[in-house]
């Protein structure tokens, strides 16, 4: 007779649901008959050497928490179960080191998560004619959605060729509602403008909107846009192709092709998902110009675009440059198409990957995380040291 096989069926009412955070296990015991909350219900936190780390009855809601530093336990006193009881003796037990429900892959991941202020901004459309007013409406919160009333807050406006077209003070239309009017000229610039709202003028924007500024002319022309390197050089000239032609067909020649281009710091790099570069405290920021080089489309309705970057400071983060390529039609028409590529890095980049959960670091856990350079490849855990010879001292680096 071979060796025999368990199964384990357990005959329960009790719906165990466990959400992990930065704030500790959040445990809900529901009724699986009727989805009612159950309460009084004795848990149970179990470690995987079956040491009862703790102990919680539910509450009205079927709700119960573990504190945060008992979910960070390793080795033995690395947490294993979640065991419910009742009075009338009814028993459940969810395995925690069972793999969880990741719905990441499914598009719903959702917003960032909220700072401490967190503002939502949007306009009441989004294209606007020449000489028409934009309306915009800020819903400002704090991390836990309750409105944050009398705080005042700037609003800048920038223009499509990145130069700032003005800012103002707006105040607290009442539970934590602004509104900002923008009344545009009738020789309004055409093409994207972008609203930043700011706390704080010098530090970041804690909410952006864009909006388009038009004719409502339908577009006739199309192009595309390829550059002959993979990254913009700050050393030298990077030429972008363009390629033309009227939507009907004909080629597209004699066409003025201007545009912008605007560099911008970044904290992530898609070769290194969950990372953070740049340290916290830099002061880089975005700087826009437009294009010198405004040649005309050939007889094939082709062009070369040649881009300089401007003068960049010295900086610790990632940098990004965005070109905004424009051709008028001959009904006058604007056409914009964007190409944006990375910037030629002058030098070694550290990028820090958090190994705790949520925005920050939970008040009295460890502050830990991992360490890429991004020229050498080379992994570092604290106090280790850069191939390149960049010190890896955690007390210098700062989460962005």
């Amino acid at each position: 007779m071979g060796p025999r096989r368990y199964q384990w069926f357990v005959i329960s009412d009790l719906g165990l649901t466990t959400l992990n955070g930065s704030d500790g296990l959040h445990t809900i015991v529901r009724s699986l008959a009727s989805a009612e909350p159950i309460s009084d219900v004795r848990l149970r936190l179990i470690a995987r050497n079956n040491e009862i780390l703790a102990e919680a009855i539910t509450d009205a809601d079927g709700y119960a928490r573990f504190d945060p530093g008992l979910v960070r336990g390793s080795g033995g006193l690395s947490p294993q179960l979640v065991i419910a009881e009742t009075d009338a003796g009814d028993y459940a037990f969810l395995d925690l080191t069972r793999s969880t429900f990741d719905l990441t892959d499914r598009g719903v991941d959702g917003r960032p998560s909220p700072q401490v202020v967190d503002a939502y901004l949007r306009t009441e459309r989004g294209v606007y004619r020449p000489g028409e007013t934009v309306y915009a409406t800020a819903i400002v919160r704090d991390s836990t959605a309750f409105a944050l009333a009398d705080l005042p807050l700037t609003m800048v406006v920038e223009r499509p060729d990145g130069v700032e077209h003005g800012r103002a003070l707006i105040v607290d239309d009442g539970l934590g509602g602004y509104l900002y009017t923008l009344a545009l000229r009738s020789d309004a610039m055409r093409g994207s403008w972008r609203l930043r709202l700011y706390t704080d003028p010098d530090s970041r924007p804690i909410s952006e909107e864009s909006f388009l500024v038009d004719d409502f002319v339908p577009e006739r022309l199309d192009f595309e846009l390829t550059a002959d390197a993979e990254a913009f050089d700050p050393a030298g000239p990077t030429v972008i192709e363009v390629t033309a032609r009227y939507l009907y067909g004909a080629t597209a020649p004699g066409l003025t092709v201007t545009g912008d281009i605007a560099v911008s710091p970044v904290d992530v790099l898609a070769a290194y998902p969950n990372y953070r570069f740049g340290r916290g405290d830099d002061t880089m920021r975005r700087i826009a110009r437009p294009i010198d080089d405004a040649p005309e489309t050939d007889e094939a309705g082709n062009a070369s675009v040649t881009i300089f970057l401007p003068n960049l400071p010295q900086t610790t983060r990632l940098l990004r440059d965005q070109a905004v390529i424009r051709i008028t039609d001959t009904s006058g028409r604007a056409v914009e198409r964007q190409l944006s590529l990375p910037v030629t890095l002058d030098g070694p980049r550290l990028g820090v990957r958090p190994l705790y959960e949520g925005f920050g670091v939970p008040e009295g856990g460890p502050a830990e995380f991992d360490c890429h350079c991004h020229r050498c490849r080379y992994r570092w855990h604290r106090d280790r040291r850069c191939r390149v010879g960049i010190a890896a001292n955690s007390q210098k680096l700062s989460m962005v």
